[in-house]
């Protein structure tokens, strides 16, 4: 029997990839409660003003759910593909010791208002595991899906109000490295994602340390740090920073 050209071409591939790199089949699954602490400013493109999260809108921490499933397979060629979802929202609360516009709008001193911020995202990742043994090592991009918010809103004029939408897709590049615990069922992991592209940067890392049973269930602890340097997207510029701990539960079939 003669074998189209895809599929010698694919079993070619395979019997020269390494055992490292031709994992099992297997599905991933976890979900963290992380621990946020916002700090930073932003404004929108028309103001020369920079409204200070903390001193001007009120944040303290926050806290937000992540939630994730990935596939890896066999196949070297193909990729592994994963889909995240962080909710990241906050409100705050506060009375204003200077005037800040936003979106052509004023807001006086002394005047009270409350803030919501959405960047909730949902992040699809493909990538691929060149080394994959008691080291694992993986290479990859990402969609980044915002539709997110900021709005400004006086608690005692319902006229006076300012809202920019965030609407994007950004193309992240995307890394890990896993490192297993010999004879233990304890790994420490670090996953990164980055983007820059006309003035704007975001870098999203982590740290963790996982423990999963030989039933699959696992729990995790890490450290999540996310810098936004954004400038004149959807007419809104920003430099966030969002980090803190989490703490989660996985599962491995």
């Amino acid at each position: 029997m003669k074998f189209p050209p895809q599929i010698r071409l694919a079993a070619l591939l395979l019997s020269f990839a390494p055992h490292s790199i031709a994992s099992d089949f297997g599905v991933y699954a976890g979900w963290s409660y992380w621990q946020q602490a916002y700090s930073g400013d932003v404004n929108s493109v028309d103001s020369i003003v920079d409204i200070d999260l903390e001193s001007d809108l009120g944040f303290n921490d926050e806290r937000g759910n992540v939630i994730y499933a990935a596939i890896e397979h066999p196949l070297p060629v193909l990729p592994n593909f994963k889909l995240q979802r962080t909710e990241m929202e906050i409100t705050g609360d506060g009375r204003l010791q200077r005037d800040i516009e936003f979106n052509n709008t004023t807001f006086g001193v002394d005047e009270n208002i409350s803030t919501d911020l959405d960047l909730s995202h949902t992040d699809i990742t493909a990538y691929w595991q060149p080394l994959q043994n008691w080291v694992t090592l993986g290479i990859g991009f990402s969609v980044r899906i915002y539709d997110s918010k900021i709005s400004i809103q006086s608690r005692t004029n319902a006229n006076l109000r300012a809202k920019e939408e965030l609407e994007q897709r950004l193309p992240l590049l995307y890394g890990k490295v896993l490192v297993e615990i010999p004879d233990s069922h304890f790994s420490v992991g670090a996953e990164l994602q980055g983007f820059s592209y006309d003035g704007s940067n975001l870098i999203d890392a982590q740290l963790q340390v996982t423990y999963e049973s030989v039933f699959g269930f696992g729990a995790t602890l890490g450290w999540r740090s996310l810098q936004l340097d954004l400038e004149d997207i959807d007419d809104v510029d920003a430099n966030i920073d969002i980090s803190g701990a989490y703490i989660g539960i996985t599962y491995h079939f």
